[in-house]
């Protein structure tokens, strides 16, 4: 039977997720006051202990902060990307997300910065482009400099997409594969991937050659992947802690997060093994109860350890698991106001690469739920239709074996039904709802009969029109 405390994290997790969504459905502001403590336990029915494991979970977030005083209680966070930013980092890191999904996310989003490059309107963002090629080609003579240039090329191609979602989706990708590369053997860990490459790549795009300029870009990711994993056989991380503690002031607890998440993989411990018990890890790692509370309880929020208690429990590994940091992300987006054509966008490209994966690693099984969930879909009613879409979509999305775009993907669905609420959207969708539905068919089809091109072509038509409806 489940301890106390054991008992109270899980409740207390429930009940910031209840809280996160209802500062959503309330359209609250940074700042504004939530509730106070008494109103709160009356309004959630629950009670003291629980609660202050939530406020604790939201401040962790960012969503919330506790106020005392007389003009206290707990009110809106003031998130901000920054925030969003290390909280999905922390996540992709902590779970051990592989370079190859990191990479397969990346290309998704250069393949959509290329396509803007190569339209007569970005003439000046080309020219700016052959300046920074010059410019680095002046500078820099070692292959050990590619990756820096890829970032760099990376950041410019996020600025001129103009879209701030991207920005936030690739930035936490782009630390974790820069941490992988400099945790391994510095000597060789650039020099595979050709830099003249992404030279071609720039050189293409500049003469409209859209398809050639995506195949050079991805060439060199390509190589990057590949030379990773080779590095990777060779050698062992060095370092202890990641790249971006080196520059800040981090709390015990966080150090002590990354302590237990390098002793996890060192020893490559799987879900349900004993890491050990709380007096063990105290002395271990010469840290207070409190310290050590406050790191397992940010662990146990991304899903990495489960605290078991009893005869054979004590501190477990378990599964990581995104579902606490989609509503954080959900909120910021939210309110961030930066238009929802912006997270449409971002939704289009995520969708399309899923579609594109997804054919190349379909299942039987997973087949036949895809079929089921088309069928739901094409019986439902205009009114139904965006629900039961969304499903099969985020489906689609996990079928793509690939957890980053199955993660955004819940993200951007939600966001997707605050924005579907408006009265004119629904009104576009019902006309359409033929049309949509005859293009969505064609879709699971192609994933169906494991066709990835032409999955990726029909998805791209697809989300065009869904885009028409809704903006």
């Amino acid at each position: 039977m489940a301890n106390k405390s054991t008992q109270c994290a899980k409740t207390g997790f429930l009940l910031a997720n209840r809280i996160a969504k209802d500062i959503i459905d309330q359209n609250l502001s940074p700042g504004v006051l939530f509730g106070r403590e008494p109103e709160l336990l009356a309004q959630y029915g629950i009670s003291r202990d629980p609660f202050r494991e939530a406020v604790r979970i939201l401040e962790w977030q960012g969503l919330a902060t506790s106020v005392r005083g007389s003009g206290g209680g707990l009110r809106v966070g003031n998130l901000n990307p920054e925030t969003i930013s290390n909280i999905i980092r922390d996540y992709l890191f902590l779970s051990n997300t592989s370079v190859s999904d990191l990479i397969a996310v990346i290309k998704a989003f250069t393949e959509y910065g290329i396509d803007l490059l190569t339209t007569p309107e970005h003439e000046q963002i080309r020219i700016s482009l052959l300046t920074l090629k010059t410019s680095w080609k002046d500078q820099q003579s070692s292959e050990n400099d590619s990756l820096k240039f890829f970032k760099k090329l990376l950041i410019q191609l996020i600025k001129y997409t103009r879209n701030p979602a991207i920005g936030l989706f690739l930035t936490p990708i782009m630390d974790v594969i820069n941490n992988a590369y400099t945790s391994t053997d510095e000597s060789t860990a650039f020099n595979a991937p050709s830099i003249q490459l992404l030279f071609n790549c720039i050189d293409l795009a500049v003469l409209g050659e859209s398809i050639k300029s995506k195949f050079e870009i991805n060439s060199y990711l390509d190589l990057l992947e590949k030379q990773y994993q080779e590095t990777l056989s060779k050698t062992v991380c060095e370092k202890e802690f990641p790249n971006w503690l080196e520059n800040s002031s981090p709390k015990k607890a966080q150090i002590l997060v990354y302590k237990i998440h390098r002793h996890i993989v060192e020893n490559q411990l799987q879900p349900g093994t004993k890491i050990g018990l709380e007096p063990d890890l105290l002395e271990r790692y010469k840290v207070s109860r409190a310290v050590f509370r406050e790191a397992i309880r940010q662990l146990e929020i991304i899903g990495l350890v489960e605290q078991k208690k009893g005869r054979s429990g004590g501190l477990m590994v378990s599964q990581p698991n995104p579902a606490s940091l989609i509503p954080v992300a959900v909120v910021y987006l939210f309110h961030a106001n930066f238009g929802f054509e912006k997270f449409d966008e971002s939704r289009k490209i995520i969708e399309i690469k899923s579609a594109e994966l997804a054919a190349e690693k379909i299942s039987c099984d997973q087949i036949i739920t895809l079929k089921t969930l088309l069928e739901n879909c094409n019986r439902t009613s205009a009114e139904e239709y965006i629900a039961t879409s969304l499903e099969l979509h985020a489906t689609l999305c996990e079928f793509s074996c690939n957890p980053i775009l199955a993660m955004y993907m819940s993200i951007l669905a939600e966001i997707s039904k605050l924005a579907t609420r408006d009265s004119d959207r629904l009104e576009r969708l019902q006309k359409n709802i033929h049309d949509l539905k005859n293009s969505q068919q064609k879709v699971i089809d192609a994933i169906v009969n494991k066709e990835p091109n032409l999955a990726k072509t029909l998805m791209k038509s697809h989300r065009l029109l869904v885009s028409h409806c809704l903006r």
